[in-house]
C-alpha cells in the first residue's frame, strides 16, 4: 500500500510505502501527525462508502419523520423501499396515509401526506455522487477541524492518492469542491491511538461520545470499542469462533502485556468498565490508572475485544510520550508482535531515538526487518512560510534518521563541559 500527499496542511509533498510498520520521525510541528490524519480520513471516508450513503439517506429521513412527530409502522423497511427502490408515488402516499402522529395517534391530513412525500422525494432526488462527496468532505473536515488546505499555498487543493494492490483511490479536496476516483472500496478499518486518556471516556454513553470528545478519530474508536464490548456477553456460535481466533492470535503478545498489566479491564456490578488489579484484588476506576498503564491497557482492550482484526490499520501517534524507557522497549516489542501476528499496517510517529532504536532491534529479533520502513521529515523555509517533505531511509540504514537527534545531545554535552569549566 502506498500513500501520496500534496499540499495538505504543512505537507508540501510526501510519498509513503506501507508494508508492515512505517516509522515517521522529525521535529515538532513538521507535519508528522498530518500523515496519520490523512491515512485515517481516507480509510474512513472510503470504507464501505456506498453502504454509508444508503444509511445516510434513511437516517436523515427517519430524523425528519421523528421531528414531525410521525409514527410509521415498519419504518426501516418502508424507508429502504421508498428511498432505494422504485416505489411509486401512489404507494408511498398510501403507506403514509396509515401513519399517525404521536402521542395523539391522529391520522395525517392530505396536506401533511403531501409534505411528507415531498421530503422523501427531495432526499431520494440527491444523487449517490452528491452524497459521496458530502461524506468525504465531512470526514476530512472533522479530522482536520476544517483546516486541510495547504498553509503555504492555500489556493492549491489537497491531493491524496492511496494505492491498494495496484488500484488508485485518488482525491482532490478544496474548501469548494471534492473530486474523487475510487475503483474499489476499502475493506479494512483504521484506528488512531494518540491519547491514552480515551479510556477515561469509555463509560460515557455512545450518544455522548462525539459531542464530548470533539475528535472524529477518538469518537470512532470509542464507539467501536463500546459496541464490541456490549456484544461480548451475548452468546453466539460465530462469536465463539472469533473468541478462539483472538485468543490464538494474542498468545504471542499476552505474556508481554501480562508483564506490564497486573489485571484486566472488565465490567463491574454497576455495568461500568473498571480495571481489576490482581495484585490487590480490587477494582480501579479507569481515570485513576497511570497514563503509562492506559497505553498498554488500551492496546490490550483493542485486541481482547476483537476490535482490531488482521490487516487493519493502526496509527500510533507518539506512543512513547507517556512511557518510562523500560516500558518504551516493551511497547516497541508489542508493536512488532502485533504486526507479525495480525498482519497489521502500522503507522507510527515518534520523537524518541531510544524508542525507534528499540523498534528497529525488536523487528530484527522477531524476523520482520523487511516489513519496517522509516521516513524523516524535512522542513523547508521560504520567507515566512514553512513546508515539509519526507525522505525515506535507504537500504534499512537508519543512521541518517538518528542524526536528527544529535544536535540536542551535542548541546547537552557542550553545556556539561561548560558547567565543569565554571562557565556559568
Amino acid at each position: 500500500m502506498k500513500l501520496s500527499i500534496r499540499h495538505l496542511a504543512k505537507i508540501d509533498s510526501a510519498e509513503f510505502e506501507f508494508n508492515g510498520i512505517t516509522v515517521v520521525a522529525g521535529n515538532n510541528d513538521a507535519g508528522k501527525s498530518t500523515v496519520g490524519k490523512a491515512l485515517f480520513a481516507l480509510f474512513n471516508a472510503f470504507s464501505n462508502l456506498d453502504a454509508y450513503v444508503r444509511k445516510a439517506r434513511t437516517e436523515r429521513l427517519r430524523q425528519m419523520l421523528h421531528d414531525a412527530r410521525i409514527f410509521l409502522p415498519a419504518t426501516s423497511r418502508f424507508l429502504e423501499r421508498a428511498l432505494l427502490g422504485d416505489m411509486p408515488e401512489a404507494e408511498i402516499k398510501a403507506t403514509l396515509a396509515k401513519a399517525t402522529h404521536y402521542p395523539t395517534k391522529k391520522k395525517l391530513s392530505p396536506e401533511e401526506i403531501d409534505d411528507c412525500f415531498r421530503m422523501i422525494d427531495e432526499v431520494r432526488g440527491l444523487t449517490d455522487d452528491d452524497l459521496r462527496q458530502a461524506v468525504i468532505s465531512d470526514q476530512f473536515t472533522s479530522v482536520f477541524n476544517g483546516q486541510f488546505s495547504s498553509l503555504a499555498h492555500p489556493e492549491a487543493p489537497a491531493e491524496l492518492t492511496l494505492n491498494i494492490k495496484g488500484n488508485d483511490i485518488a482525491l482532490v479536496l478544496s474548501n469548494k469542491e471534492v473530486q474523487y476516483h475510487a475503483p474499489i472500496e476499502i475493506l479494512h478499518t483504521a484506528y488512531c491511538l494518540d491519547d491514552p486518556k480515551v479510556l477515561d471516556r469509555l463509560n460515557l454513553p455512545l450518544y455522548w461520545t462525539s459531542s464530548v470528545s470533539g475528535d472524529e478519530r477518538e469518537s470512532i474508536l470509542l464507539q467501536t470499542l463500546r459496541a464490541n464490548l456490549s456484544r461480548s456477553g451475548v452468546p453466539s456460535a460465530a462469536k465463539a469462533v472469533d473468541a478462539a481466533l483472538t485468543k490464538k492470535r494474542m498468545e504471542a503478545i499476552s505474556a508481554l502485556l501480562a508483564d506490564v498489566l497486573p489485571g484486566d479491564i472488565m465490567m463491574d456490578a454497576r455495568r461500568l468498565f473498571v480495571f481489576h488489579d490482581r495484585r490487590i484484588n480490587a477494582d480501579v476506576e479507569l481515570p485513576n490508572l497511570s497514563s503509562g498503564m492506559k497505553v498498554f491497557a488500551l492496546l490490550s482492550l483493542l485486541l481482547s475485544s476483537g476490535t482490531v482484526k488482521p490487516k487493519d490499520v493502526l496509527i500510533l501517534d507518539e506512543p512513547e510520550v507517556h512511557l518510562h524507557p523500560e516500558w518504551q522497549i516493551k511497547y516497541a516489542e508489542a508493536v512488532v508482535l502485533l504486526q507479525k501476528h495480525y498482519d497489521l499496517t502500522i503507522l507510527l510517529t515518534s520523537h524518541s531515538s531510544d524508542f525507534i532504536y528499540a523498534l528497529q532491534l525488536m523487528a530484527e529479533k522477531h524476523g520482520i526487518t523487511d516489513k519496517v520502513n522509516a521516513y524523516i521529515a524535512e522542513i523547508h523555509e521560504d520567507g515566512d512560510m514553512t513546508e515539509t517533505t519526507f525522505r525515506q531511509t535507504s537500504d534499512k540504514n537508519w543512521d541518517r534518521l538518528y542524526t536528527g537527534f544529535l544536535p540536542s545531545m551535542n548541546f547537552l554535552d557542550k553545556l556539561r563541559e561548560d558547567l565543569l569549566e565554571g562557565a556559568y
